[in-house]
């Protein structure tokens, strides 16, 4: 029996020492997206007004405009897109800026913008302005020329809006992923071998019990006239696990085979 304890212990501690290593986890081959741009990335400009949020899909040109990774330069930054219903909040906090001014206090003078790079609703990249203000906006037609002219492509209204802030940060989300689908995975595996550990544990008692209970039933039938000394040893080493079952019967064969039971 110790024998047996003993080479369930030793796997129960190989199964610890061999779990793995924490690996970067490689995102799964992702379906194919219908959208305009290279490895099917979309921009996404969610923008915090105090009336609300307002969330633009239509924005096709982002620019740091220089100042992305140099903290000397003032936080500037630029989309551009189509003209579109998608973006009352945004106008009105250009047509305010523009009536107001810039350095009037008024209810879209400061607002955040985060500015997302996904890939269908899985995000990539995110830079997270705050206290920005409308630095300057232009209205420009995008043609091909004289192939617009005859009719052959459309003409596209574009807007262009500059944007001061005061603050930035970096958002990684992919990172943030892999650290969340890091621990998910190795917390299944520790509730696997826990549960593993705990389905030994529990066998090993219920046979332990079973010995027990099978010494107690036949040490009740032997009396001390009857049953020599070491029998009953044996019996005490069943019930504490020190001797098989089998080793056990073989003793009660004999007995039987004596005459003694």
């Amino acid at each position: 029996m110790k024998t047996n304890l003993k080479i369930v212990a030793i796997s129960i501690l190989a199964s610890i020492l061999l779990v793995p290593v924490l690996q970067t986890k490689v995102f799964a081959d992702e379906p194919k997206l219908d959208t305009d741009s290279v490895n099917e990335v979309s921009l996404q400009a969610v923008f915090h007004f105090r009336e609300g949020i307002e969330t633009v899909n239509t924005f096709k040109v982002f620019d740091t405009m220089s100042s992305g990774f140099d903290k000397t330069k003032l936080l500037t930054f630029k989309l551009e897109g189509v003209i579109g219903w998608d973006k009352p909040l945004l106008y009105k906090a250009v047509d305010m800026t523009y009536q107001w001014g810039r350095n009037q206090n008024h209810d879209y003078s400061e607002f955040d913008v985060d500015v997302i790079f996904q890939r269908g609703e899985q995000p990539y990249r995110q830079f997270t302005y705050s206290d920005c203000q409308i630095k300057n906006y232009n209205v420009y037609t995008e043609y091909d020329k004289e192939e617009t002219y005859n009719a052959k492509t459309d003409f596209v209204y574009l807007d262009k809006i500059e944007f001061d802030c005061r603050g930035f940060s970096l958002v990684n989300p992919t990172y943030d992923k892999m650290l969340q689908d890091q621990v998910a995975e190795k917390t299944a595996e520790a509730r696997a071998n826990l549960n593993h550990e705990k389905g030994i544990e529990k066998s090993t008692e219920s046979i332990k019990a079973e010995y027990v209970m099978q010494g107690k039933l036949i040490t009740q039938d032997f009396s001390v006239d009857k049953v020599p000394s070491w029998v009953e040893q044996n019996a005490q080493w069943l019930s504490e696990g020190k001797i098989t079952s089998q080793e056990y019967q073989n003793l009660l064969h004999y007995l039987v085979s004596k005459g003694v039971l």
